[in-house]
């Protein structure tokens, strides 16, 4: 443990006096020591703590790794990531007081923003001759506004203190950015005799199993006098030391840092993480004390000396930077420099951008000072057998094309290594002038029986993009996959329609003929022999069953194809058949029935009138396939969007028609985009016709104040003379987004119970009332008493003051309101008290009140909930006030545990690594959906289906990542240094 080495180095000071005088050397491992101070000026309870204590509360399961060195740092936030509470920080970590000797002194530390360029907190370094208290410190030995984004080491000399007794402070002056973090803090005397500590060690972030990579770091010289020469060793994982080596010619001096790389590499046979120590020694030839002089890195190796050797080999490059096992020789694996790069949703500098497939690929940067850049895939070996090699990839000119013209690259093999000089043969040159990606093909028959790296090789005066790269190897027997169907989406009961499709040739022989069949809902067709066929390995040949399809009942239609045979033999089936729906349009007779909108609409009808709102491709109004936090099942579902601002939000989605033979039951799911923005629908029914103004509703409002994200199903009993039935949008302004999926008819139903509510007035010449009826048991009803002119409202029966008052309908009742003339000269005003969701919780304690005179209003909540605030983000509860005016108060409340959204075991599974993380990010969960990227402010800034993102070219910082698997949702944080 670092706390461990820190008390051997006070031994061995005290034995070396010709050695380094520390005076400081604090590591923060065990929190801020009791004899440091620290003050919090500004008085806002927000102060200097530790990050092992705030970073958990920050979702981070491991604040080690944020660390400069050992388990634990100084940590002062000016944004509670936890809370999401802004400060503007006046925050003092001051030292003990020091002795700064006769020969002088140095102050050396390491400080980090933790929010990156985007959020930078600034900082100040302050000295007091006199006292620790903030109004002593009136010497400033440092201040920035925008604190390094990683860790760096400042290094202040103290010369001017020499013989006084001193107190440093850091001063953390951040205004809501995030965090300011501080390390490894020593104060220092200059010795005089040779003397050097090894502050950091240099490793790049990756390499390859059984080849060399260097071994660096960086020394900073302590002695007084400078520093000529020095000698290196390292070992790996603690294994043998590596021959000593000498770094001589130099000249540092007191204070200064020099960077270092040895003059032999590294090589680790093995893969996996290792760790890498390196030690200094012998500063101009004179052995020093050597507690300091030793520090360590870690590096991951890649075990690359397998060939690849099972086809097709696809790469899409969405694992990372440069995926494992490929190279990048130019850039030497920068995740930012002059060669292939990952690039993630969007261009770089507003240059156009998309990916083939996926949400990623690889660009070639567009640089004059580099003549070239290389891309070399790992080691392939073509089966001896093949009779076909077809190689294939995507290409793409990322730069306006009326400026620049073209790019131009080169594709080469080699079958002796990967080293740029092994590529001697060019089998292929392209030319690229389109903002659009072009499929290339490049045969490697000539390779069968032969292990080989392919590259490519691109002229960089324009952006390059590349995408899918794909081999596949055709064998000598027939072999075909089904590649599409061609099949309606939607037909009317008894309409014949055609079964079509495309199959492909994955055979080194030609395709002369194949059978195919169909089954609609698991009813087989005949076998149809599709002939006179001349299709070429790896291309496509089309068919159109003999026999037309029908459906007799109206519903969703399963079709399912399956191609066999090709040329009369049997072949590997994996991919001969392919599955789809048709919407099959007519009177809804039969039970069960379901949509689920993966075809679209199919059947029912959509009616907005805020068109504003219905860009599809927005996550707008209709069917979408890219809803934000996916379908409930499947791929697709519908939306109401209120997204945009508009006069009139109402939205319909209506069925097609019913003819039920009894009452049902109708389940569906819903969901909304935010949970800042709730949504609403009714479900309503029609025994007429299927025009909005037919509709009446049933039930109770669907409110969708679940956890956004979290699908929730709503049941309602449809009666059996219902024609129609329609879900209609309720919100009056501008939200979000609420989606629609899995709507289920099914037998059976449950019964109701109803009950009436009567409400009346006790003097109709005083007051009257409104909001009795039938309610079904468990409805939500509001009734209100209105005042005549000279007169108030008391009191409903029971003593309940409310007014409205709301309520869940348990049984039949009446209740009665009861109102009093008003006082001459005296005031009275009415403060309303309402629920925003009856479901979370209810709210007692409104009525009417002469003025000056106290209310208390109370929010309950319901189980599972709890109460969040009033209007005016008024937090207490109850609530007293005095009344001045007419008022209305509306209780706000939210699940318990809002932001965890899956149960314990399941968050728990989620991993994220590494975290903190510079470029590559793995997302591990079982039953993984997708992953969202959120900044601070709650922008989605990427969107992954699989769980290798890279991070490369956002802004450091902290952000959240949503990992929704199995239909459940959990949030984590990630730090991008």
């Amino acid at each position: 443990m670092k706390k461990a080495l820190l008390f051997v180095l006070a031994a061995i000071f005290a034995c070396y006096t010709s050695n380094a005088q520390v005076f400081i050397n604090e590591g923060f491992e065990n929190g801020i020591p009791n004899t440091w101070t620290t003050i919090d000026n500004d008085g806002d309870g927000n102060n200097w703590s530790d990050g092992a204590t705030i970073l958990p509360t920050w979702d981070e399961d491991d604040p080690a790794t944020f660390a400069n060195s050992g388990s634990n740092m100084a940590f002062s936030m000016s944004y509670d990531n936890a809370t999401y509470t802004s400060y503007t920080c006046d925050n003092y970590l001051i030292t003990p007081q020091i002795a700064i000797p006769a020969s002088g002194g140095t102050l050396t530390y390491f400080a980090c923003s933790i929010g990156g360029t985007t959020y930078p907190d600034s900082y100040c370094v302050k000295l007091s001759t006199t006292g620790n208290d903030v109004a002593n410190f009136n010497v400033q030995l440092k201040a920035t506004d925008n604190a390094p984004a990683s860790w760096t080491m400042v290094s202040i000399d103290l010369a001017a203190y020499a013989g006084q007794n001193v107190y440093i402070a850091f001063v953390h002056n951040g205004d809501d950015q995030l965090a300011l973090m501080l390390d490894d803090v020593k104060v220092y005397s200059f010795t005089s005799t040779p003397e050097i500590t090894l502050n950091s060690v240099a490793l790049p972030s990756y390499a390859f199993a059984g080849e060399g990579f260097e071994v660096g770091g960086t020394v900073l010289n302590v002695s007084q006098n400078a520093l000529t020469s020095f000698n290196v060793t390292y070992n790996v994982d603690g294994g043998a030391e590596s021959e000593s080596f000498s770094v001589t010619g130099i000249n540092v001096a007191a204070g200064e840092t020099y960077e270092f790389t040895h003059n032999v590499q590294a090589v680790i046979p093995t893969g996996g993480n290792h760790t890498v120590n390196v030690t200094v020694s012998n500063p101009n030839g004179t052995a020093d004390n050597t507690a300091d002089n030793t520090n360590s890195g870690s590096i991951a190796i890649y075990d690359c000396t397998t060939a690849v050797s099972e086809f097709p080999y696809i790469q899409d490059f969405e694992e990372g930077i440069i995926p494992t096992c490929w190279r990048a020789p130019e850039n030497e694996f920068s995740a930012w420099s002059n060669a292939y790069y990952y690039i993630q949703n969007y261009g770089i500098y507003g240059l156009p951008f998309e990916a083939h497939t996926g949400s990623n690929a690889l660009i070639s940067a567009a640089d004059t000072n580099i003549a070239e850049n290389w891309l070399i895939s790992p080691a392939i070996t073509i089966p001896s057998d093949a009779s076909a090699v077809g190689f294939k990839f995507f290409d793409y000119l990322s730069y306006d094309p009326n400026e620049v013209g073209s790019t131009s690259y080169s594709v080469m093999v080699s079958t002796t290594g990967h080293d740029e000089a092994d590529f001697t043969t060019t089998l292929a040159s392209f030319t690229v002038s389109e903002n659009a990606f072009t499929e290339r093909t490049v045969d490697l028959g000539a390779y069968a029986g032969q292990t080989i790296y392919v590259a490519f090789k691109h002229v960089t005066d324009a952006w390059l993009i590349l995408d899918d790269f794909t081999i596949e190897v055709a064998a000598n027997t027939p072999e075909i996959a089904l590649t599409s169907l061609n099949i309606p989406s939607m037909v009317s009961v008894g309409e014949s329609f055609n079964i079509s499709g495309v199959v492909t040739n994955n055979s080194g022989v030609a395709l002369t003929s194949f059978k195919v069949q169909y089954t609609v809902n698991g009813t087989a067709s005949e076998v149809y022999t599709v002939s006179g066929l001349n299709v070429a390995y790896g291309e496509t040949g089309n068919f159109t069953h003999n026999v037309p399809a029908s459906v007799a009942e109206a519903g969703n239609a399963t079709i399912s194809v399956t191609v066999s045979e090709p040329n009369g033999t049997a072949d590997n089936t994996a991919d001969n058949t392919l599955t789809t729906s048709i919407a099959v349009c007519g009177v809804i007779s039969t039970l069960p029935y379901s949509e689920s909108f993966e075809s679209g609409l199919g059947c029912w009808t959509a009616i907005s009138n805020n068109t504003e709102n219905e860009d599809v491709d927005d996550d707008g109004y209709g069917v979408i396939s890219n809803f934000t936090h996916g379908a409930h099942t499947g791929n697709s579902c519908f939306v109401f969007s209120s997204y945009n601002d508009a006069d009139d939000y109402t939205q319909y989605l209506i069925s097609p028609e019913l003819n039920l033979p009894e009452a049902c039951t109708m389940t569906f799911y819903y969901t909304q985009r935010s949970n800042n923005f709730p949504e609403s629908c009714v479900v309503m029914v029609s025994t007429t016709t299927n025009d909005p103004a037919s509709f009446s509703q049933i039930g109770t409002e669907v409110e969708a104040d679940q956890i956004a994200g979290t699908w929730t199903e709503a049941t309602f009993e449809i009666p059996a003379n219902a024609k129609y039935i329609a879900l209609k949008y309720t919100v009056e302004d501008a939200m979000w987004y609420m989606a629609i999926d899995d709507i289920t008819l099914s037998t059976g139903s449950t019964p109701v119970t109803n009950y009436t509510i009567t409400v009346q007035s006790d003097n109709t010449t005083m007051g009257t009332v409104t909001g009795g009826g039938s309610f079904a048991e468990g409805a939500s009803c509001t009734i209100t008493a209105t005042a005549n002119t000279g007169y108030h409202f008391v009191r409903w029966n029971e003593n309940i003051t409310t007014n409205p008052y709301t309520f869940n309908v348990t049984g039949n009742a009446t209740y009665t309101a009861y109102f009093e003339a008003d006082e001459p000269g005296v005031t009275y005003y009415t403060v309303t008290v309402v629920s925003d969701n009856t479901t979370m919780g209810t709210v007692t304690g409104g009525g009417t009140f002469t003025e000056g005179a106290s209310c208390t209003i109370t929010a309950t909540a319901n189980a599972g909930y709890h109460f969040v605030r009033w209007n005016d983000n008024i937090t207490t509860n109850p609530y007293t006030f005095n009344v001045n005016a007419n008022a209305t108060y509306r209780a706000y409340f939210e699940a318990d545990n809002p932001q965890q959204g899956i149960d314990d075991v399941t968050a728990n599974s989620v991993k994220l690594y590494p975290n903190p993380t510079t470029g590559n990010l793995y997302v591990e969960v079982e039953g993984l959906q997708k992953v969202e990227v959120i900044d601070a402010v709650g922008r989605v800034v990427m969107t992954q289906n699989n769980g290798n993102l890279n991070l490369s070219t956002l802004a450091n910082g902290i952000y959240s990542v949503r990992v929704m698997a199995n239909g459940s949702t959990a949030v984590k944080k990630v730090v991008k240094k």
